[in-house]
């Protein structure tokens, strides 16, 4: 969805790409922005690799920097994303900065906010939603923290597989299996329904964020743009 948005409402034509080879779920959103966004007519200009832990990507960044790209994908977690955002602002890189859930983290503003202001990324759902708000204020309440993101996954997650027992009316595994692709859930993240084949959401529509400075608390927050796509 991130290609989809960067391609169709932000009319971005050409893309660089900064990932973890050691990461699955970076080099599997990378490649599904591949081929969405080249399906799209854009273009991938420059594609560089680092491992989880390192700390120094200016080489990497100076050739995505050579290749100018509209956009630059950063498909990974937040402590990489500030570091590598931070140098990349410092060698003059203005393309747009774009990633996913692995973004959201209680430090990644205090670490580099303004590098990141103006980014674009991809999540499950909007925190700011009223459908949310409640189990964020009752996690708060319980725990005095605020939740990471598997919370709210792991609540839809125990709510489906909930439903699909209930529609097996049996404890044997496969028949919760089975059950677990006729059954639809409302939850705090959307409308869950699985595929047969994969077993993954379908239909699903993500929330597209926008990470901004607020004027009023002069704090950095990640404001709703939309919600796009279906996978």
């Amino acid at each position: 969805m991130a290609a989809g948005y960067a391609a169709d409402v932000l009319k971005y034509k050409n893309a660089a790409i900064l990932y973890d080879v050691a990461s699955d779920y970076s080099q599997g959103f990378m490649q599904y922005f591949i081929e969405t966004f080249e399906s799209k007519g854009g273009t991938i200009v420059a594609k560089e690799a680092f491992k989880a832990g390192d700390t120094d990507f200016r080489p990497q960044l100076t050739k995505i920097k050579k290749a100018n790209p509209d956009v630059i994908l950063m498909p990974y977690y937040y402590k990489e994303v500030a570091l590598s955002a931070n140098q990349a602002r410092d060698l003059g890189i203005k393309a747009t900065l774009m990633g996913g859930d692995g973004w959201p983290s209680d430090t990644l503003f205090e670490m580099a906010g303004k590098s990141l202001e103006g980014s674009y990324l991809v999540n499950h759902f909007d925190y700011n939603d009223p459908e949310v708000k409640p189990l964020t204020e009752a996690y708060i309440e319980k725990y005095g923290t605020t939740p990471e993101i598997n919370c709210y996954m792991v609540h839809d997650a125990y709510k489906v597989l909930l439903a699909a027992i209930e529609k097996a009316g049996s404890a044997d595994s496969q028949a919760i299996t089975d059950a677990l692709t006729q059954v639809q859930v409302k939850g705090v993240t959307g409308t869950i329904k699985l595929g047969e084949k994969t077993h993954n959401p379908e239909g699903k529509e993500a929330a597209i964020q926008k990470i901004e400075l607020n004027p009023t608390t002069g704090e950095y927050e990640y404001v709703f743009m939309q919600k796009y796509g279906a996978n």
